[in-house]
Order: C-alpha cells, then structure tokens, then sequence
C-alpha cells in the first residue's frame, strides 16, 4: 500500500511525510509531526473544522488545502513559517493565523492571505525566539518538543546566562534540530 490511515481520521503517504485527506468531522485537529506537506485539497470543505494547529515541520501548503473551510476561525502555526503556502491555500476561509511573536522569521511578506482572509497574529503563547546567529527555538507546550532551526552559531548558555528556553527545562521530552 502507498498509503497509511493515521488514528482513524487522516490518510497519509507511507513515509508519513505527506498528509493527502483529512477525514473527520472534528471541530479541531493537530497535525502529526512527521508531516512536511500538506497536500492539495487535504482539508478542502469540511464543514465542522474550526481550528487547526500546523506544527513546526511542514513546509509546504499545497493549493486549495483548507479551500471552502468555513467554520475554520483558528489555524495556530507553530516555529518558521512554511517554505512554500499556496497563493490559494486558505480559499474562502475568514480566520485569525497565530505565530510565535518572537520568531523573526514571520515577516509580512509570509503574512498573507492565501486566497482567504487571514487576520495574522503574533502569539506570546507559542514560547520561542532567536537563540543565536540566524538560530531560533520554539518549544511546544502540547507535545513538549524544543524545536530549534537555522544554520550558524547558537549562543553558549551558562547558570548566569541561561538559556531563553530554561523555564521549560523539566518539562522537554523531546528536542529537534
């Protein structure tokens, strides 16, 4: 098989890579974190989708992905914004976009609107920021993953400078780089 259900309610590529459809009917829903692209069409009119949380790892937002989601009113990016979201992504979808407000990497050239309405907003609720020379870090509350991305030199942290992400130190299970 090329394909692979994920819990019921998504169909993905074998690789987990690439969610193909959702198929659901819930109101909310977390991508999986394998995920890179969200391909054409994948949430396309599904009447009960309010919000959706698009986690660090995907990079690609492929055309007509929540095109006709009506009740989408929430879409919560987590870390840098995708490389690539299709200028028709977010057809006909009036909503409020969450990004960490402390990730330079959000600039309104990203901030569009895709085919919808999107009221972007920077959230104090998705801790991150830079943690070195063009380096940021983001840490995901729900899955408890310290994500940390770019390419250069990352700041040395010591007990008289710690690191911006030391609060959240007990809680890490998991960190990607």
């Amino acid at each position: 098989a090329h394909y692979v259900s994920y819990r019921g309610s998504l169909l993905l590529n074998k690789a987990e890579t690439v969610l193909v459809s959702y198929a659901m009917d819930n109101s909310s829903y977390g991508i999986p974190d394998t995920v890179i692209v969200i391909a054409a069409g994948a949430f396309d009119y599904h009447p009960n989708l309010s919000e959706i949380t698009i986690p660090r790892n995907v990079k690609t937002i492929e055309t007509c992905a929540f095109s006709g989601c009506e009740a989408l009113k929430n879409v919560t990016f987590m870390g840098n914004p995708p490389e690539t979201i299709a200028e028709d992504a977010f057809s006909d979808v009036i909503a409020t976009a969450y990004y960490p407000a402390s990730n330079p990497n959000w600039t309104d050239a990203v901030k569009q609107n895709y085919g919808g309405t999107l009221t972007w907003t920077a959230s104090e609720d998705i801790p991150g920021g830079v943690c070195g020379e063009n380096l940021t870090w983001v840490y995901d509350k729900d899955e408890y993953i310290l994500a940390i991305s770019g390419t250069g030199a990352m700041t040395d942290y010591t007990a008289e400078n710690p690191s911006p992400w030391s609060e959240y130190a007990a809680e890490i299970m998991e960190i990607a780089v």
